[in-house]
């Protein structure tokens, strides 16, 4: 069976032990084919489409592992960094975890500007300045991308945070899924980073959860369920992951592209108990 099926049938969430491969392409053939589809045809796109001579780009890694020496440096940061960023620091924050680009980031700041502040974190130092670059260009001056590893760093920025307003949403969109064991090691969302969440953030504020692949997404929504300080958000449960709205007007690059293959997508929002 090929690496490419096996990926897929984890994500489907399906069990290599427990399932022949006579049952799998009985039973989760329709789930299976149009992703393998569209792994074929991103195959075929990259074999077919022709090299720039105008302008290389390095390529960039979709995930790397977080916890090498170089990852774990502290972000450097001025002592006033958040009024340097934002027009208006005294607004309500949400903060993304694994922003990548910045593509959700920059579209929900631009149609929610008079509300909110949006930071947005990623170990990738080349696509946060890719990220900085679509800010500056959109001249939006309620958003600001970090090039900073959430587990090291984010006590430090909600500590800041706190000092000129308050922090009323973490999200987490579709971060590495850790098909191998070994890695799971490297997961963001540990007992430690809910604890640092839960100890500096205040009652009103919400953890939002999502991701494509079922096992990644029940791992987080079990360490922030199994903290006291968290609860499941009114409507929404860890029971149907696939069947929880998202409280977001806009979506992530991930999202859409899942959503485009007729794919489902699972989220869990949690909101710290009063």
């Amino acid at each position: 069976m090929s690496s490419a099926l096996q990926r897929c049938i984890v994500r489907a969430g399906i069990s290599m032990s427990l399932c022949s491969k006579r049952e799998i392409f009985a039973s989760w053939a329709p789930r299976l084919l149009p992703r393998l589809r569209g792994f074929c045809s991103a195959h075929e796109a990259s074999l077919t489409k022709p090299a720039s001579s105008s302008r290389k780009k390095s390529r960039v890694r979709q995930h790397v592992n977080p916890l090498t020496a170089m990852y774990q440096h502290p972000v450097s940061l001025g002592e006033d960094w958040l009024r340097t960023h934002y027009e208006n620091p005294q607004l309500d924050f949400v903060i993304d975890v694994g922003c990548a680009r910045g593509t959700w980031c920059l579209k929900t700041a631009a149609s929610d500007g008079a509300n909110k502040n949006f930071l947005g974190l990623d170990v990738r130092r080349p696509v946060v300045e890719d990220a900085l670059a679509r800010k500056e260009r959109a001249a939006l001056g309620n958003v600001h991308f970090l090039a900073s590893n959430a587990n090291v760093d984010l006590p430090r920025l909600l500590r800041d945070i706190a000092q000129l307003s308050r922090v009323s949403m973490i999200c987490i969109h579709h971060p590495d899924p850790l098909f191998k064991l070994r890695h799971k090691k490297r997961s963001v969302v540990t007992q430690q980073l809910v604890q640092d969440i839960a100890s500096r953030t205040d009652s009103r504020c919400a953890v939002y959860l999502q991701s494509d692949v079922p096992p990644a997404i029940q791992d987080m929504a079990d360490e922030f369920e199994r903290s006291a300080a968290f609860e499941a958000a009114e409507g929404y449960s860890s029971e149907t992951l696939a069947d929880n709205p998202s409280p977001h007007a806009e979506r992530t690059e991930r999202e859409a592209s899942v959503l485009a293959q007729g794919l489902p997508i699972y989220r869990m929002l949690l909101v710290k108990k009063r």
